[in-house]
């Protein structure tokens, strides 16, 4: 019984009961909340892309030059409302509307899947419900892990001996 005593008290013992008790449950935490954050950016990353491939298909990109398109005389992007000038990049939407590429693209991807000016659809209703869908679950996932991991490095800090009062 003396020599099982004495492993019960041994540096050894503490150090793998700490080790079991508290620092690996807080591991896997973490590497739990590492695959979570992964899978979700891959899953917003393929709905991102799926979304801008819709985006391709259904405009036309081109380089503004205005002896090519003289039917658009003095052409205003409607969105930043600045004129579209010779060498800008550009879009026109199936509605023969066009837009700086950029612009365009910032509105589309904000989840207004239509024309900025006759509100025709430019994304398939499903793609773009699909793509908001993930957006808004990848930003509350985001700030749930955000949140997990202050609590994480709370308790690491209190486990650790630092506290508001320890001078830090």
């Amino acid at each position: 019984m003396g020599a099982l005593s004495k492993f019960f008290l041994s540096p050894i013992y503490k150090a793998t009961s700490i080790c079991f008790s508290k620092v690996l449950p807080e591991a896997l935490k973490f590497l739990i909340l590492s695959a979570v954050i992964l899978w979700s950016s891959y899953r917003r990353q393929s709905s991102r892309h799926e979304y801008m491939a819709q985006i391709d298909k259904q405009s036309c990109k081109f380089v503004y030059r205005k002896k090519l398109r003289p039917s658009l005389e003095a052409t205003e992007c409607s969105i930043c409302l600045c004129e579209i000038e010779e060498g800008d990049e550009a879009r026109e939407l199936h509605c023969n509307h066009v837009f700086h590429k950029n612009c365009l693209e910032k509105w589309l991807q904000r989840c207004r899947a239509t024309c900025p000016l006759c509100r025709s659809l430019v994304v398939p209703e499903e793609v773009a419900s699909e793509h908001k869908r993930s957006q808004a679950e990848h930003q509350l996932l985001k700030n749930s892990v955000e949140e997990e991991l202050a609590l994480m490095l709370l308790s690491t800090m209190t486990m650790s001996g630092w506290s508001c009062h320890s001078g830090f």
